[in-house]
């Protein structure tokens, strides 16, 4: 292994609802650093209407 940390991003629903996102990779030790720009890709992807993580079930609840 290359010992090297992967964050995946989920992003947007592809054909047939498939989910479609990024794998971002950071040198060794980088950890802190890794987390840091995922979590602002997932704030643009966010903006952009990205991949929601509220079940159907969530969302009627707070229709209601």
């Amino acid at each position: 292994g290359l010992h090297t940390p992967v964050l995946n991003v989920p992003g947007f629903k592809g054909e047939h609802d498939m989910p479609v996102g990024l794998s971002l990779v950071a040198p060794r030790y980088r950890d802190r650093h890794l987390l840091e720009v995922g979590k602002a890709v997932g704030k643009i992807f966010e903006a952009e209407g990205g991949w929601e993580t509220k079940t159907e079930l969530e969302k009627e609840v707070a229709t209601v």
